[in-house]
Order: structure tokens, then C-alpha cells, then sequence
């Protein structure tokens, strides 16, 4: 056969094969083919400066176009959380809002993320003023843009495949170039949908991703129908959850978040459906009836299920916009420690020093001042500041430098000799001071740095004389409460009522031993403070939240021995999840345990030398009085102890 004639035949069979129509039912999922024209968002959600280039610009909106992730984005019930909402940084819900213009396609059962964000948007329950939470059809400064209902139908109505038509229809006209997010949801479909509708849906998106690169796709599932663990909408939900997993996807688990309480107590091998129901009764319904509305909880609209579910599914979508604004989801508290009158803080979070570059030194008080750490203006950044006497010296606009009184902050409160503490005792997000004086706490309640008596601010006797006092937000509902550590012992103030109330309703723990200082941070990202110590220059973290040194933990070694041990969220929210070195040991009993661990000697070598005045001649406050408790208390000495209180 002559070269010609196989050239012609040949051409032949290849337009025959491209001529052969194949039912979308028939395909499985296509390939991913990766992207890499996208700016690398930093943690705080900015476009890099040598990435400004290959961001799109249309109209006059500058727009985020993503790089091929190199994990998945799965938001289900482990981030539908109001401690979790509590602990993304403000700055992360701020980009979210000036950066994305988000188009939501849905009927009713969708419309439970959208009405519990409305909800949301009037509860009193978070850290944030209720308005912070504001979305609006149109953009508008402070709202997040959602277009909601932007087409007709959803993922499955009227047919399994019109959504994407009509997707690309709204993406190409020009009012809309803007839109960088699209999230469609199903109704009740996947409950009857074959393997093959549900290829043709994640074909169909990964289709869409690849014809517009500047948008950022959100997969869903479907939502429960009391069918349980075996029935077939769980595995077609599966099968969506593994291709998103495999092929580095964003997933809204609509079903997921539905399938747990927010006390992560598991429904869906119990029936649960969307409205909540389950073998046993209504889940969402006992929650609320044994939780505080406005509180806890908030009633919202929520069409087919109860206001419980709606919240988490608010909460969760607000986690998600917050990613998908450049956060990395990593809120995790980080260490330091203070020499001398310098600071030396693991910016980025690997339990390592990397240098100045890298990690952060900085020059503030004198030697002998007391730390102190705290998000000072609300965003969402710890700073540092030191108590010296009676007085307050903060980094309030956190350059690391004492810019004067003016542009940063000093108090006078609380007395020579007492202990300073700081925490978020009212909620707001913003770090407020207090001192430890004895066995009793004077906390800057409203926040004006001034004492103004106890029934304005607040007063408690918990914990004995030498103890030292420590706080945090022990149950994540994103107020800082109390506690002291004596010898090996922690005695936390768990219900946060100023009064110990036995280890069933507070919490004690052994942790550490004596001599020890102790430390305490969000070591794991999940809204809660855990406990640690630091020992000559190692640092034992309970990062498993148990109370115990077990599997899991964390140890690591920074600084030196006599160090001041600090922590803090330095960057907001960390860029890189912390590689601390975990060593597995039945106890934190030996002194000098062998622990195979980096020897990170700190530099000391001088740098520019910051000293604030040792006295002040500003009268920026009024000298605290010596305050003394007001307040009957059993916890005083001769006082009743029915409780048999392990504090006195």
C-alpha cells in the first residue's frame, strides 16, 4: 500500500472517531490538568508584589486568579464551629469581603447557608460586632458580594447537567466579569443520582475550571436523607468527597456539616436527615433547648431543617470565603521567648529560628519588665508590651518599637508587685489587661484600662498566694477565662464563672513539673487554649488538648535556659503549618528527658537599643487604688469549702 493511500485512510479514521457522539453518562472524571497562572496569596490574604504581573485586571476590579492548589480545600463540620469563625483573623474575613464577588446558584434546601448568613449578620454571640458579618447582593464597602440565586435552578434541576450552560452564560456576559467564586447546590437529587450523573457533574466543573481560570469553583453534596451510612446518597456523596481529595478541589460537605452537633457527636448512623431528625429524636432541637439562644445559638430562616443547622452551615461558609480570600486556615498559636529586654519570636512558625529575616527580634522594655502579649487593635495579630511597677508599656500598632504614648499605648493599673494578665474578657477580639494580686484577679473588663470597681469590670479570688495565674479560652466559645498553675497542677476556670466549681465542671490537670513555667496557646488551630511548659529551653505542648503528655503532643526546643517563655499569633494567622517535633513519652517526669531535638542557640548580638522611661511623668491614667475583694467569697480564709476546693 502506498504511503499516500495509509495517509489517507488514516485521516479517515480519526474523523470518524471524533464523529462518534459519547453520552455524558458513559465518561468518568477527566484528568486534572494543573494551573500555575495564579498569584501565590500571602497569609494575610495580599498579592505578592513580584506576582502583581500576572493578576487580571477587568473593569476596574483587580481579581484573584488562583494557583492549582496542592491540597484540598474541604470545609465540613470540623470548621463549622462559632470558636472556629472566633479565631479566623479579621484581616482574613476583610479580604474575603473586598476580594471576592461570589455568584451562589440554589433552590430551597441551598438557601440554608445564605439564611443562616443573614442570621449571622445579627448575632451577638461572636467576637465581632453583629453587622461585621454583612453581605449584600451589590458590592458594597464592608459587605461580602454574594449574587444569590444568580441563575435558575441548581445541580440537579431541571436535569443533571443544565447548571453548567447556564454558568457559562452568566460568566460570559460582561456585567459579571468581576465574579471570582461560583457554588451551585444541589436539592434532593444525589439521593437517586447514578455514579454516572455524578461523573457528569464533576466533568462538567473540572471543565469549568479549566475555561475560566480566574474563577474558583465550589463542589457540594447532597444534603442527608435518613438513608444512613449504606444508602446510596452516601456513597455518591463519597464519590464526590474522593475526587475532590484526589484531585485537589474546593468541597462545601453540605452533608457532613449536617451530620454532627457542634459538640461533634456523630447522627448519620443514627438516620439523620437535613432537617436535623434522627432515630433518637431531633438533634438540632435538644441543642438549642439545653443552649442559650443569642448566645449560643441564633433563629434564622432555614427552610426544611431547624436554625441549628443553618448556623453551622453560616459558619462554615464564612471559613470558606476566608480561604478562598487567601488565609490559610492556620490560626495556631506560636512561641518566643524575651532575654534580657529582647524579644526573639518564631514568626513563621516551625518551632525554629531562622533568623531575623525570617522569624522576628525585637528590641522593647528593660530587663526585668514583665511580658505581656495581646492582639491590642483587633487585628488579628498578637503584639508585644510589658508591665513594669504599676505601669503598661504595649506595642499597639505592633512595629516592635515604643513609638511614644500617642501611637502606642500606656496604662497605669494595678499595683507594684502584682502579676499581669491579658485576655478578651468581654468577647470583642481585643486583648485587655487585668493583674493577679494574692489569690485575686482585677480585670479590665470594659476595656478603658481603668479600675472601675467590680460590678463594671471584674473581680474573682481564685488560686492561692504564689500561684501563678494563667488564662485562655479553655472551651472555645471565644472568651478568655482564668486559671493558676501550683507545683504540677492546673486549676481551670472551664465554665468561666471566676469560681472553682470541682474538676467535673472546671478542669484539673497534671501537667509538667515543678519549677516549670507554664504557657498556653491554640497550639492546633481548633479555637481552643491548650496547655504547655517550658524547661530550661524545651517546650511540651499539650497539643492533643487531653490535659496529659500523650501521643501526639509536641516538643521542640527554642531559646535558652532562663528565658522568658511568650506566645502569640505573630503573624495573624501562621504561613506554613508548623513542623514541631513530636516525641512520644508516657510522662513529663524526667528533669533531663532524652529528647532527639535541634540545639537552636539564639543569637544575642546587639541591636539598636529602645529603652521606655522607667517613670512616667504622662498622666495617662490615675493610679490604681489597692483594691481589695468586695465580694464575699467562700474561697476566703475561714470561708465555707463545701466543695472540698483543692485551691486552698
Amino acid at each position: 500500500m502506498s504511503l499516500s493511500k495509509i495517509f489517507i485512510i488514516s485521516v479517515f479514521i480519526i474523523l470518524l472517531f471524533y464523529s462518534i457522539p459519547v453520552s455524558s453518562s458513559f465518561l468518568m472524571p477527566v484528568p486534572i490538568q494543573k494551573r500555575d497562572y495564579s498569584p501565590d496569596l500571602q497569609s494575610n490574604g495580599e498579592i505578592p508584589d513580584y506576582l502583581d504581573s500576572v493578576v487580571k485586571n477587568k473593569g476596574n476590579a483587580k481579581e484573584n486568579v488562583f494557583f492549582a492548589r496542592s491540597s484540598p480545600v474541604i470545609i465540613d463540620h470540623s470548621v463549622a464551629r462559632l470558636r472556629l469563625l472566633n479565631s479566623i483573623p479579621i484581616t482574613a474575613i476583610n479580604n474575603a469581603k473586598s476580594q471576592l464577588h461570589i455568584a451562589y446558584g440554589h433552590t430551597s434546601h441551598g438557601s440554608q447557608v445564605t439564611d443562616g448568613m443573614t442570621g449571622l449578620s445579627g448575632f451577638s454571640g461572636t467576637n465581632n460586632p453583629s453587622s461585621f458579618y454583612q453581605w449584600s447582593e451589590e458590592p458594597a464597602p464592608g459587605y461580602l458580594d454574594l449574587d444569590d440565586y444568580f441563575m435558575e435552578g441548581d445541580l440537579g434541576n431541571p436535569d443533571f447537567s443544565i447548571w453548567a450552560s447556564r454558568t457559562r452564560t452568566y460568566l460570559d456576559d460582561p456585567a459579571h466579569t468581576d465574579v471570582n467564586v461560583v457554588m451551585w447546590s444541589w436539592c434532593g437529587q444525589v439521593s437517586w443520582a447514578s455514579e454516572e450523573n455524578i461523573n457528569t457533574y464533576l466533568n462538567l466543573m473540572n471543565q469549568l475550571e479549566l475555561d475560566y481560570p480566574h474563577v474558583t469553583f465550589v463542589y457540594m453534596t447532597g444534603h442527608l436523607d435518613g438513608t444512613g451510612e449504606s444508602g446510596s446518597l452516601h456513597q455518591r456523596n463519597n464519590q464526590i468527597r474522593d475526587y475532590c481529595r484526589t484531585n485537589n478541589k474546593v468541597l462545601y460537605d453540605f452533608a457532613d456539616i449536617e451530620s454532627y452537633d457542634p459538640d461533634d457527636i456523630y447522627y448519620l448512623n443514627q438516620g439523620a436527615d437535613d432537617g436535623c431528625n434522627y432515630d433518637g429524636g431531633n438533634w438540632a432541637v435538644s441543642w438549642q433547648d439545653s443552649h442559650i439562644e443569642n448566645v449560643d445559638w441564633y433563629s434564622c430562616g432555614a427552610q426544611h431543617t431547624e436554625p441549628l443547622n443553618a448556623n453551622l452551615k453560616a459558619y462554615a461558609a464564612w471559613y470558606l470565603f476566608a480561604r478562598l480570600g487567601g488565609w490559610n486556615g492556620i490560626s495556631n498559636t506560636n512561641i518566643g521567648v524575651f532575654r534580657g529586654n529582647k524579644w526573639y519570636v518564631d514568626y513563621n512558625g516551625n518551632g525554629a529560628w531562622n533568623g531575623y529575616s525570617t522569624d522576628r527580634q525585637y528590641t522593647f522594655g528593660l530587663s526585668g519588665d514583665k511580658t505581656v502579649t495581646g492582639d491590642w487593635n483587633i487585628d488579628g495579630k498578637t503584639k508585644i508590651g510589658v508591665f513594669r511597677g504599676n505601669k503598661w508599656y504595649v506595642d499597639y500598632n505592633g512595629n516592635g518599637v515604643w513609638n511614644g504614648p500617642s501611637i502606642d499605648r500606656q496604662y497605669t493599673f494595678g499595683l507594684s508587685g502584682d502579676k499581669p494578665v491579658i485576655g478578651d474578657w468581654n468577647r470583642d477580639s481585643k486583648a485587655d489587661i487585668g493583674v493577679f494580686r494574692g489569690r485575686t484577679w482585677y480585670l479590665d473588663y470594659n476595656g478603658n484600662s481603668v479600675w472601675n470597681g467590680p460590678s463594671i469590670d471584674r473581680q474573682y479570688t481564685f488560686g492561692l498566694s504564689g500561684d501563678e495565674p494563667v488564662t485562655g479560652d479553655w472551651d472555645g466559645d471565644g472568651k478568655t477565662n482564668i486559671g493558676v498553675f501550683r507545683g504540677r497542677t492546673w486549676y481551670l476556670d472551664y465554665n468561666g464563672n471566676g469560681v472553682w466549681n470541682g474538676p467535673s465542671t472546671d478542669r484539673q490537670y497534671t501537667f509538667g513539673l515543678v519549677g516549670d513555667k507554664p504557657v498556653t496557646g491554640d497550639w492546633n488551630s481548633d479555637g481552643k487554649t491548650n496547655i504547655g511548659v517550658f524547661r530550661g529551653r524545651s517546650w511540651y505542648l499539650d497539643y492533643t488538648g487531653n490535659g496529659a503528655w500523650s501521643t501526639g503532643d509536641k516538643t521542640f526546643t527554642f531559646g535558652l535556659s532562663g528565658d522568658i517563655p511568650v506566645t502569640g499569633k505573630w503573624s495573624g494567622s501562621s504561613s506554613s503549618t508548623p513542623s514541631i517535633q513530636s516525641v512520644e513519652l508516657n510522662t513529663v517526669k524526667n528533669s533531663n528527658p532524652t529528647i532527639k531535638v535541634p540545639e537552636v542557640t539564639n543569637p544575642v548580638a546587639a541591636v539598636p537599643k529602645v529603652e521606655m522611661p522607667v517613670k512616667s511623668n504622662l498622666n495617662t491614667h490615675p493610679v490604681t487604688p489597692g483594691v481589695v475583694p468586695s465580694l464575699s467569697n467562700s474561697f476566703i480564709s475561714g470561708g465555707s469549702n463545701s466543695l472540698g476546693n483543692p485551691l486552698l
